[in-house]
């Protein structure tokens, strides 16, 4: 998701007020899509605003290379929030959600959810303490039957570029790697048949806080790309199997 997560406005400068689709822009666009050897590179354009974003595949091994290139090419600075949204399979009895171990709490900024209650609280991590006195363990998903979701974040910049998912029935574990100096932040979005009946989670390392690239320039949590210049990053997925 660039260069908003949530539908948004552009914060500020020549492009201020400039509407931000859900999801943003490149959610919806068609990629040119290229395969070099053992390399597959997509492309894209920005249509509202003067960026092209280019994504190297590399496969080595059990880890998934993909290189990110965020490219400005205007004269002015483009600030941006990208997130992965990559949709999981889970299930509430078998899948353990690994934060590192830096991460003691996390801030809920979805007013709709069914146990985090307002936008902006502030919870322990793994276990939240609930306003009604239950508890609920953040590292673990519900039953779909629950029909609720979640979403919230890590609300401070990480030291450790790694989380992962462990499926305890067959021991195999997904593992995402990513450097904080470029990708300091990390959300999660879980559906438990709230949304299309679906039931999916997405571990969400990111550029920025809250959604909102309006809101996340305005607090100082949003990435930036100076003009006429590049955000350049690697981020890995690595599968750890038994068999």
């Amino acid at each position: 998701m660039f260069p908003s997560i949530d539908g948004s406005f552009y914060p500020d400068g020549i492009w201020a007020g400039t509407p931000i689709p859900d999801h943003g822009e490149v959610w919806g666009l068609p990629w040119k899509c290229d395969v070099h050897c053992q390399e597959i590179q997509f492309s894209v354009h920005g249509v509202r605003f003067p960026y092209q974003i280019i994504k190297k595949i590399t496969l080595n091994g059990w880890i998934l290379n993909l290189n990110y290139q965020f490219i400005n090419h205007s004269d002015y600075t483009f600030h941006f929030i990208w997130a992965l949204h990559a949709l999981l399979n889970g299930d509430a009895e078998d899948t353990i959600i690994h934060f590192p171990q830096e991460v003691k709490n996390i801030i809920n900024v979805d007013n709709q959810s069914s146990y985090l209650g307002q936008w902006g609280e502030i919870y322990d991590y793994p276990i939240a303490h609930l306003a009604n006195g239950s508890e609920l363990d953040l590292s673990r998903l519900e039953p779909k039957k629950a029909k609720n979701h979640e979403k919230y974040y890590v609300p401070h910049p990480l030291t450790n570029g790694s989380c992962s998912i462990e499926y305890q029935k067959s021991r195999e574990r997904l593992i995402y790697h990513f450097p904080v100096d470029k990708v300091p932040y990390l959300g999660i979005w879980k559906n438990h048949g709230w949304l299309k009946n679906d039931y999916n989670f997405a571990l969400e390392p990111c550029t920025g806080l809250y959604d909102d690239l309006y809101l996340a320039h305005k607090m100082k949590k949003s990435a930036f790309i100076p003009p006429r210049s590049s955000y350049e990053f690697t981020f890995k997925m690595e599968i750890h199997s038994p068999y």
